[in-house]
């Protein structure tokens, strides 16, 4: 569909073949390229669209139309000069992966047009909106993304003037923040900090000397930080608050609290929160030094041995978690130390568990299981929750070392969020001179692949060894020849309907009698015709059978659809369920006679396809379902979580066989090799580890990747090939006989989706969130 950019046209929507407004006769594409599809929002100074642009493959970007409702000539010329100035510092910060970069700027029609890149996702008063408050470990996440991003802002003497939840978008799919909006963005410029400025921006986020001189410093963008942070942590309008107390609620921001936070968290917020700019952060790298000035200083003498002895007295098992979590603490500091300046010495810890357990006279048990001490943990934070006054000293105790794992979580990925393109470069070159020339493989690019329009988000090379089947992160689904290149075949159109998924048949429940019968009625969305550009198929997970015989997906209205692909030039809509919640992983047999999800529910749900309603839960997992993978036996279940562990399943009787756990951070990623007997596993931790799955034994960890880990493969002619692809788009091709990396891939811009091998091994295609696919060939 095309959108007429007329203010005043009363019938705006048209056909994608249009050129002129079917209703005013105005131009529907701008500049030869950009073609608005729909409205995104209308505000005082002119309105947003979706649109296409035309030159680069149709790729998805925003166009903001200057169009003020002001009367008076000085208003009109200051609505003015905040538009182009949004464009002005666009251009000036340049490209950075979380800033919308601008793709043009000019005057058409006597109207003012910004075009910048459209970020998917939802902004964060929209998240607080949809899922509550925010826990303190998703604020540390929030400042790990944006810290890196404002000091790059301030690097460039731009402050933005206006942080709060709604210009903050969490890009789909991977998560990162997205700070937007630089319309009322100000040069950083001393010269001018002793003249007052002009006041622009949110009540209850404007800093005190924004509000009252118009003033703004690099701490002045910081103070919104802690103000957006604040609202998301509890749920309070930060502009009630002014419009009550003024600036004196900003030192009693805790009385807001619905549960406590750590000291350290506390310490930093406060600072934030400061009404005065001089005493408040004056840089974001001074946010990060002092959150690892507060972290160091953890090591204290109340931490010894001796009083950690005296708590033991009063509670054992408090004091076993207490033990490992104050150890586990101290690694983790000593981790980020070394990675800040690998040239400083990092004190050792004071003892270990076993130290701690001669020195004192309660008996340490050495094989206590770590699930044990995890329910001591949580069962002293529930404890809390549930009735505050009633918990013990002993039991803040143990909460606050919960917390305080927020804290090491935020410093060690700091770091790793903050590396730049070059550098990670650099790494690259220096792992590979490591190896001869006689052990590394030379893996070229053969072909470039424009795919999907939102992202490749998966693939695989069917069993006719001849045919690559590919899906968008979003909405389409493509059969391609791998000799060639060429596309075979559009399996789901991108536009295709999302009641029938491009079938223009639906299925409906009717009764006959005293019967009732499934049957295909035309669809009432597409009228039969199987596509509505406004109402198309989305996924949010995907998963071909391994023979490429059928496909799963999954959407955002909490279905799961069932595809026949009939000799990979077409697909049939099997079957679908409902209600099935929201699922973000999908997995189907070799067999295809069973279908697996999960999501953030943490529940497994199994399908037996052979069973018309058939649905067995498994509950074990903590956190949020991120990887299925069925054996090829058919029999087994393997399943990767937030929760950092990795849980075997027997899918005859619905057992958990066993918990692999070793990774640092969330599992997204599963792998099993040709002959069925390693499992490979990837994390946000960075790391790749093998596992002898059915002993339940970990066989060895590949160290290389920058970044987390968001795809795996095995060659499958029985050469010990292993790539990985990660969240900065690069691929490492490992060698499991030498346990050797022997080839970095970094063609790609973002994150790679999606890996396969040919099934002669020769052919690695690797698929990215840049919305590309490459074929990659050794010689």
């Amino acid at each position: 569909m095309s959108y007429c950019l007329n203010p005043e046209c009363l019938q705006p929507q048209n056909t994608d073949h249009d050129q002129n407004c079917q209703s005013c006769g105005s131009n529907l594409v701008l500049r030869g390229r950009y073609r608005a599809t729909g409205t995104l929002g209308q505000g005082g100074f002119g309105r947003t669209y979706m649109a296409v642009d035309l030159d680069r493959l149709n790729s998805v970007c925003v166009i903001k139309q200057f169009l003020p409702k002001l009367q008076d000539a000085l208003a009109i010329e200051k609505a003015t000069s905040l538009f182009n100035q949004e464009a002005i510092r666009l251009y000036e910060l340049g490209v950075h992966p979380q800033i919308p970069s601008l793709l043009a700027f000019f005057v058409q029609g006597e109207r003012q047009y910004l075009v910048q890149d459209f970020i998917p996702g939802k902004n964060l008063l929209k998240e607080l909106e949809l899922e509550r408050s925010f826990p303190e470990a998703k604020i540390w996440a929030l400042w790990r993304d944006l810290l890196p991003v404002l000091q790059f802002v301030h690097e460039h003497q731009v402050i933005h003037r206006d942080i709060k939840p709604e210009n903050i978008i969490r890009r789909e799919p991977d998560d990162r923040l997205v700070l937007i909006d630089f319309g009322v963005a100000k040069v950083l410029n001393p010269a001018a900090w002793n003249a007052s400025g002009t006041t622009i921006g949110s009540p209850g986020y404007m800093p005190m000397e924004l509000l009252v001189d118009g003033k703004v410093y690099a701490a002045s963008d910081l103070y919104g930080l802690g103000i957006t942070s604040f609202h998301l942590l509890t749920m309070v309008s930060p502009h009630k608050l002014f419009i009550k107390y003024g600036f004196s609620w900003l030192a009693k921001w805790r009385k807001c609290l619905k549960k406590p936070v750590s000291s350290v968290f506390g310490q930093v917020l406060d600072k934030l929160l400061h009404e005065d700019y001089t005493r408040r952060y004056q840089s974001a790298n001074e946010v990060l030094e002092d959150i690892q000035r507060l972290a160091e200083s953890r090591n204290k003498p109340e931490n010894s041995a001796e009083d950690l002895i005296q708590v033991a007295q009063r509670s054992p098992s408090q004091n076993r978690a207490k033990v490992e979590k104050i150890d586990q603490d101290q690694e983790f500091i000593e981790d980020f130390l070394r990675d800040l300046n690998p040239n400083k010495p990092v004190l050792d810890s004071s003892a270990t568990p076993e130290e701690f357990s001669k020195l004192s006279s309660i008996e340490y048990d050495s094989d206590v299981e770590i699930d044990e001490i995890l329910m001591d943990i949580q069962s002293s934070v529930t404890y809390i929750e549930s009735d505050p006054s009633k918990a013990t000293a002993t039991d803040h105790d143990v909460a606050n070392a919960l917390d305080d794992e927020l804290i090491d979580e935020f410093l060690r990925d700091i770091k790793a969020s903050s590396i730049s393109l070059n550098s990670f470069l650099h790494e690259k070159v220096v792992v590979a001179d490591q190896f001869s020339a006689t052990q590394i493989q030379e893996w070229e690019c053969i072909r470039t692949i424009q795919a999907h329009t939102t992202g490749v988000g998966g693939l695989l090379c069917a069993s006719d060894r001849q045919t690559l089947l590919t899906a968008g992160e979003h909405r389409s689904v493509k059969a391609w020849d791998l000799n060639t290149g060429k596309l075979l075949k559009n399996l789901i159109d991108a536009d295709s309907c999302a009641t029938c998924s491009g079938t223009g048949k639906v299925q409906r429940m009717t009764r006959m009698l005293v019967m009732e019968a499934i049957q295909n009625t035309t669809c009432p969305d597409c009228e039969g015709f199987g596509r509505n550009p406004d109402k198309r198929e989305r996924f949010s997970a995907l998963a071909f059978n391994i023979l490429g015989k059928s496909l799963a997906i999954a959407t955002p209205d909490r279905k799961i659809k069932l595809f026949e692909i009939a000799n990979l030039s077409s697909s049939k809509l099997l079957r679908f369920w409902n209600d099935v919640g929201e699922i973000e992983a999908l997995a189907l047999s070799p067999n295809g006679q069973i279908l697996v999800g999960g999501g953030s529910d943490r529940t497994i749900k199994i399908w037996q396809l052979d069973k018309e309603r058939s649905v067995i839960h498994l509950t074990g997992h903590q956190g949020s379902i991120l990887a299925l993978l069925i054996c090829f036996d058919n029999q087994t279940l393997i399943s990767a979580s937030a929760d950092k562990t990795i849980k075997i399943w027997n899918l005859k009787n619905g057992n958990l066989v066993r918990t692999l756990v070793g990774h640092q951070k969330a599992v997204t990623s599963l792998a099993l090799s040709p002959d069925g007997n390693q499992l490979a596993s990837g994390s946000y931790d960075t790391m790749v580890k093998l596992w002898n799955w059915q002993a339940g034994k970990h066989l060895l960890n590949l160290e290389g990747h920058s970044s987390g880990i968001s795809a795996l493969s095995f060659s499958n002619d029985g050469l010990p090939l292993l790539a990985s692809g990660s969240n900065d788009g690069a691929v490492n091709i490992w060698h499991l006989g030498r346990n050797q990396l022997v080839n970095i891939l970094v063609d790609h811009s973002q994150k790679i989706n999606a890996l396969s091998f040919s099934p002669n091994g020769q052919i690695l295609i690797s698929g990215s969130h840049d919305q590309t696919l490459k074929i990659w060939r050794v010689f």
